[in-house]
């Protein structure tokens, strides 16, 4: 394996990376939003990415990219609440289905695997800057 390969698997996985790291983010940050959609009121829906490992032809590497990006299966939490205005007729208000703790967790490790992946990238070029120095 060439070390232009090793590159671009690191850069894929980067990539991903920083994508999870997104949706991590906007997971705790829209934990407490309501969505409209068509004339009803919704409780944000945790996302999560769907990964997929894809070869641009037989000689390039396999790297992973994201296939697309879903909502979670996971239900809605529910509070007793029947003076809130979105509450249903038996009182309960539906709440995201965020869970901080998950997402928190799921943040920090995609930044270390991003940070992980750069530090393979700044081998790399090390390696490549050493190689360049022997040869003069």
């Amino acid at each position: 394996m060439s070390l232009t390969n090793i590159l671009d698997i690191c850069s894929s996985a980067m990539n991903v990376e920083e994508k999870k790291i997104e949706i991590h983010t906007n997971n705790i940050a829209n934990s407490e939003s309501i969505e409209s959609k068509n004339g009803k009121f919704y409780p944000y829906k945790a996302k999560m990415a769907i990964l997929e490992n894809y070869k641009k032809d037989i000689y390039s590497p396999e790297i992973v990219r994201i296939k697309k990006i879903v909502n979670t299966k996971d239900p809605y939490k529910k509070i007793y609440n029947p003076n809130h205005p979105l509450s249903d007729s038996k009182g309960y208000l539906k709440l995201s289905n965020v869970n901080y703790l998950n997402e928190t967790v799921n943040y920090l490790n995609a930044s270390k695997r991003y940070q992980a992946n750069l530090e393979i990238v700044q081998t790399i070029k090390y390696i490549i800057l050493k190689t360049i120095d022997i040869s003069k």
